[in-house]
């Protein structure tokens, strides 16, 4: 059993293409760790196998007896037919209420390839719980997020105010930074104008509720 979960690891790690420290990243563990698994030296505990089988897609069953390497590396003819993918963490959200969105993995969600090609590791996904950007963008969707310091007017922005996490349409104006909501409630400029407001990231995808 040890010797077969630790190929599974290790194919598993490379047919997404991830280094050991990308993938201890998306499951909060030492790239250390990691190379134990796939030398055999040590094993993972109950729950990062429930972690492990959530992120590859496979029951927990299938990591521990079954020989994934030989099962499902059928040569490269069907390569032609499977979306090259990557896949980066699912921040957790009260869509207004989270400090640093990078720290807290709850999921992961996969990528074209495409997305790495163009934003490389500048990208991170968060989770919407609220309703403030109905219709549009709904509670349990996930919008991937590219960090940057600036915006442009219209941008969807993901934004810290006064220490909370918020997704709006970002407006400046003479007056002052207008951050709108699509549903009834939105901040007006001069509320905005006496607030800190430091600029997270722009939403460049929403992915519909998972």
């Amino acid at each position: 059993m040890r010797k077969i979960l630790a190929n599974n690891i290790k194919y598993l790690r490379n047919k997404n293409k991830l280094t050991q420290t990308k993938m201890g990243e998306l499951i909060a563990k030492q790239a250390t760790a990691i190379s134990e698994w796939e030398n055999g030296k040590n094993i993972p505990r109950s729950g990062t196998l429930y972690q492990l089988a959530s992120l590859f897609e496979f029951s927990i069953h299938d990591l521990l007896e079954t020989d994934l390497t030989s099962e499902y590396s059928t040569s490269n003819n069907t390569s032609n037919n499977q979306k090259n993918n990557y896949l980066i963490p699912i921040c957790n959200t009260a869509f207004a209420r989270l400090k640093e969105p990078k720290q807290i993995n709850v999921k992961i969600v996969s990528l074209d390839l495409d997305y790495y090609s163009q934003y490389g590791n500048n990208i991170f996904a968060v989770l919407v719980e609220g309703n403030s950007m109905l219709p549009r963008i709904l509670p349990g969707d996930i919008l991937i997020i590219k960090e940057q310091s600036e915006v442009n007017n219209g941008d969807i922005a993901l934004l810290s105010v006064q220490n909370e996490m918020i997704i709006k349409e970002y407006r400046k104006h003479p007056e002052g930074i207008q951050l709108i909501s699509w549903n009834t409630t939105f901040y007006t400029l001069k509320e905005i104008e006496a607030l800190e407001i430091k600029v997270i990231g722009k939403a460049i995808k929403i992915i519909g509720n998972l």
